[in-house]
């Protein structure tokens, strides 16, 4: 029972110390060429107004999206239809060593 005690004692003297601690700072950002900066930005603005056509419009003709647990969808036209109904808030960064950082809502359909 005293070691119950003792131990319920030391776990409320540790919280307040876990709740003060600062959270993990953010990455930093890096900076990257222009013309891979304006498709970051233009899938962006596209996802954002739920644009299909122009996020088709970023790939190249025979391009195509690994969409998670189906068929990629292939060429633009079906990267439209794919893409169709998608969007929302979103920003994307990335970051040192090469980490791409997804923030926002997306939703389909």
């Amino acid at each position: 029972m005293k070691k119950a005690a003792l131990l319920l004692a030391v776990l409320a003297l540790s919280l307040p110390a876990r709740a003060q601690q600062a959270p993990p700072s953010p990455l930093p950002s890096v900076q990257l060429p222009g013309n891979l900066q304006r498709v970051l930005t233009d899938y962006e603005d596209a996802w954002q107004k739920k644009d299909a056509k122009a996020l088709s419009a970023l790939f190249a003709p025979n391009g195509f999206v690994l969409p998670s647990g189906s068929a990629p969808a292939r060429g633009r036209d079906a990267i439209e239809k794919h893409y169709a109904g998608s969007g929302g808030p979103l920003s994307l960064r990335l970051h040192h060593r090469g980490l791409l950082a997804v923030e926002g809502r997306a939703r389909r359909g």
